[in-house]
């Protein structure tokens, strides 16, 4: 009974066994048949070449082209064998070369052959005048109020800068200077206005002007530049000498050998009326780079002048006769005191150098040293004090003349007499200075109204 329970299970055992193995067997079969099995690579058709285009289709091509543009409507179009022939009439020879250009780009042509004329009809090409003619005014009515408001706004930062132009209190605190002040509103009006003509490119959406314009400046900015060498170096000039303030109007100066007085500074030239009555324009460079001499600034002026005396003259008594001379002379002055010194010796005389000084507010400098030199010639003449002329020697002896008369010394001339002695001071002379030339400077500055840049409430140099 046992035995035959063992089989049993063993039967059981073999059938379970045979069962799986049945279904794996089965199971395996079915994944075979649902895997596809790999296909042989495609081989790819050659492609067909395209048929080129017929020459109707490229006739059709052109005349499609043409017939976008209205100055092409009485233009025809033929291709044979891929070569294009364009007749008819255009409006004009650019026309003309432009068909041609457009018909040769299309796909197929082989060349384009231009038979095309130039209308010469009046009334057509007035017609089409008028037409473009049209188009643009109804373009610019169309772009008016555009332009308008940017023609508004320029105008608006033009008026703006010249009220800061004209503020002259508001520059007078950047210096005191009139010129520099004047320089400056300048430098304000321009950035204003500048920035105001950005505003009216941006509006009209033509800023790339801007680039244009400030390249072509600065090119010509350049050649003028160099053009207009001396001015802007008188321009510069100018500045720096109303800055400095060297003279003043009505000072009598004398620039470069040329004396005057100043009548004004402008920014190109310096103008002086000399004591003759003229006019003279120095240029500011010149008068920049000169040397300046300006008898005005100090009204304390010296004179001098120099006289000959004789050999055997006492120098100490003439001396001290020139010096009382001229200190009693209206119009020098006492302190400084006069003076007078030896100042030479020549072959035949001795030279008196004398000075003395004036007071150019009150008395005239060339009259005080007029009067001085006449009453010391006075004075010299009435105390027997010579003031002789050149003294020549000529020796002539003869040929027959002895050794001792040859070596005797020819007698000396006698001693001129003495000059009659003059006044001390001659009645009504006149020492006063003149004003003539201040009222005539007074005249023309008041009659003119150029600019003047010297200030005579400005420090001096």
């Amino acid at each position: 009974m046992i035995s035959g329970h063992l089989r049993t299970n063993e039967a059981g055992r073999l059938l379970r066994v045979a069962l799986l193995a049945v279904l794996l067997a089965v199971g395996g079969t079915a994944a075979d048949a649902q895997t596809p099995a790999p296909s042989p690579p495609a081989v790819e058709a050659p492609a067909e070449p395209a048929a080129p285009p017929t020459d109707a289709t490229i006739a059709g091509r052109i005349g499609a082209t043409l017939g976008n543009y209205d100055t092409f409507e009485q233009v025809q179009v033929s291709v044979q064998g891929g070569v294009a022939r364009l007749s008819g009439e255009v409006p004009s020879p650019g026309e003309r070369e432009r068909a041609a250009t457009l018909a040769g780009r299309i796909d197929g042509v082989l060349d384009v052959r231009n038979d095309l004329r130039v209308s010469e009809d009046v009334a057509r090409q007035a017609g089409r005048a008028w037409h473009r003619i049209a188009a643009r005014a109804e373009d610019y009515l169309v772009y008016m109020p555009v332009l308008a408001l940017a023609l508004a706004v320029f105008v608006l930062f033009w008026f703006v800068a010249r009220w800061l132009s004209a503020r002259e209190a508001l520059y007078r605190r950047v210096s005191p200077n009139r010129f520099v002040r004047q320089l400056v509103a300048q430098v304000v009006r321009s950035v204003v206005v500048i920035v105001g003509l950005v505003f009216a490119l941006e509006i009209l959406e033509a800023t790339a002007l801007i680039g244009a314009v400030m390249g072509a400046a600065g090119v010509t900015g350049l050649v003028v530049g160099f053009a207009l060498k001396e001015m802007v170096e008188n321009y510069v000039a100018g500045v720096l000498l109303s800055l400095r303030q060297p003279f003043s109007p009505h000072d009598l100066v004398q620039i470069d050998g040329r004396e005057g007085h100043v009548v004004r500074l402008t920014s190109r030239a310096t103008i002086l009326l000399t004591p003759e009555g003229n006019h003279v324009r120095l240029p500011n460079a010149l008068v920049f780079k000169g040397v300046i001499v300006n008898f005005t600034r100090n009204p304390e002026r010296r004179f001098d002048f120099t006289l000959g005396l004789a050999t055997d003259t006492d120098l100490a008594a003439a001396q001290a006769l020139a010096i009382e001379t001229v200190g009693a002379v209206e119009g020098v002055l006492q302190n400084p005191a006069p003076d007078a010194w030896i100042s030479a010796v020549g072959d035949s005389s001795l030279s008196l150098y004398i000075i003395a000084w004036v007071d150019q507010r009150r008395h005239a400098f060339p009259k005080v040293r007029s009067e001085a030199i006449r009453q010391v010639l006075a004075r010299f003449g009435a105390a027997g004090i010579e003031t002789p002329e050149p003294i020549y020697r000529v020796n002539l002896t003869s040929a027959l003349a002895t050794a001792g008369d040859a070596a005797r010394p020819p007698a000396r001339p006698p001693k001129p007499a003495p000059k009659p002695a003059g006044t001390a001071a001659a009645a009504g002379v006149d020492l006063t200075p003149d004003t003539h030339l201040d009222a005539e400077i007074a005249r023309e500055r008041s009659q003119t109204d150029s600019e003047d840049l010297l200030d005579p409430a400005a420090k001096k140099e």
